[in-house]
């Protein structure tokens, strides 16, 4: 008797393993028609940042969207206000952490600006949504923003990465370059899972 009960235990087991690994493996994708719009890339300037990019897993209540930026680039002054997220150009309400009703925390530690979709106040984000990201003067939404990130002072590619506990990820060149006020859009460098990248991209003066 104790050898069947054992045995059906081992079968439970692998069968939530099983389950558990299929999950973890459904929620991992690329993010597609990811673009990064700086005001300018120009060398040791300070620039706005619109991000956009469609999640293949969407972010559910308590999962978080991660962006690091190269640690070249200077982010010490942005806070909370200087940053709007949007799902499917719908401002969600943002707030320092969940505490109050607001539909997600905006937190700002090193170069990694992290996103958390609050539990319960209805900010969550759907699979297939396009997710908008001001970072600067251009947040206007909660709070209005007033410092922006300062461009890495050597003229090379840096990078973007967008990850987090929502399952997709992806990266983006950002070009700097010595004179002039530049923009870009680029293709996305997907780390890890399915999905595909976004269409072709390229910069151009403004």
């Amino acid at each position: 008797m104790h050898y069947f009960i054992r045995k059906f235990w081992n079968v439970v087991s692998v069968i939530v393993v099983l389950t558990m690994s299929v999950a973890a493996v459904s929620k991992a994708a690329t993010v597609t028609s990811a673009d990064d719009v700086p005001s300018t890339l120009e060398t040791g300037a300070g620039a706005n940042h619109t991000l956009v990019f469609t999640t293949l897993s969407g972010a559910a209540g308590g999962e978080t969207i991660t962006l690091r930026f190269d640690s070249a680039f200077d982010t010490s002054s942005i806070t909370e206000d200087d940053v709007d997220v949007e799902d499917d150009s719908v401002n969600l309400t943002t707030a320092a952490d969940c505490s109050g009703a607001e539909q997600a925390a905006v937190a700002i530690l090193g170069d990694v600006a992290t996103i958390e979709i609050c539990l319960g106040d209805s900010g969550d984000i759907a699979p297939g949504s396009e997710v908008t990201v001001k970072i600067g003067t251009n947040a206007t939404s909660s709070g209005t923003g007033t410092n922006q990130i300062v461009n890495p002072s050597s003229v090379g590619t840096y990078y973007l990465s967008i990850a987090g506990t929502f399952g997709d990820s992806g990266s983006i060149a950002l070009p700097m370059l010595e004179t002039g006020s530049i923009s870009v859009t680029a293709d996305v460098s997907g780390g890890g899972g399915g999905g595909g990248g976004g269409g072709g991209g390229g910069c151009g003066d403004t």
